[in-house]
């Protein structure tokens, strides 16, 4: 199982690998030459957030600018149930934080988008049954029901296992979809004669034709 998760990057006072400058932008440092936060730039950490519940000793951040911890890494001291703007933080670049890592492979692939990148898909997985308590909104009508619970798979490194998600298609790959798209809605639609194939002339004709006006 894969789930997208959002990536985020903040400012840190300790030595990084990666380093924003004010002009030249994103770019990594050699491990022996860890600058730390010069007057034209400043090191960075990046981090992988969902809006799973936080759990006691989660961490977390908070999204919305104008709240007074905005883009501050914390540790929750209780269960919290709802938030506005809260991110529960489920991978880093920061070991200090125990959580699975952010592998140096993604931390390059950032560099080389230069921090344009919202999401990437991680590999999870599954740990078994869990159960969830529904708030007890109707007298005694609260329940208990059995879920399936994931987490994020790890390498042995405990580095996560990582996708970039697609955000761009050739022409030919449209015009995959296009076709399966249209086999569907033709074949829904009854359009097709009990004699009539995918390869028939009337249904290439008909593809061909709703391809051109819909591409």
């Amino acid at each position: 199982m894969k789930k997208s998760l959002n990536i985020v990057m903040l400012p840190t006072s300790k030595a990084t690998i990666l380093y924003k400058h004010k002009e030249k932008g994103l770019y990594l440092l050699a491990p022996h030459k860890h600058e730390i936060n010069c007057y034209n730039g400043s090191n960075q950490h990046i981090y992988l957030t969902s809006d799973a519940e936080i759990k006691k000793n989660d961490y977390y951040l908070i999204a919305d600018s104008k709240e007074e911890h905005y883009g501050k890494v914390i540790q929750a001291i209780e269960d919290i149930k709802f938030g506005i703007g809260i991110r529960k933080i489920e991978a880093a670049s920061d070991k200090s934080l125990g959580l699975p890592l952010i592998p140096q492979y993604l931390i390059e692939y950032f560099v080389e988008k230069q921090g344009k990148v919202d999401k990437v898909m991680v590999e999870m997985e599954e740990l078994g049954e869990g159960i969830v308590k529904f708030p007890k909104l109707l007298g005694d009508m609260a329940d208990y029901v059995g879920l399936n619970r994931y987490h994020i798979k790890t390498n042995p490194d405990n580095t996560i296992i990582w996708y970039p998600i697609k955000d761009t298609w050739t022409r030919e790959e449209v015009e995959k979809l296009c076709r399966t798209a249209f086999s569907s809605g033709y074949d829904a639609g009854a359009n097709m004669k009990e004699d009539e194939s995918l390869h028939s002339p009337d249904y290439v004709t008909a593809e061909k034709e709703w391809i051109e006006e819909n591409l």
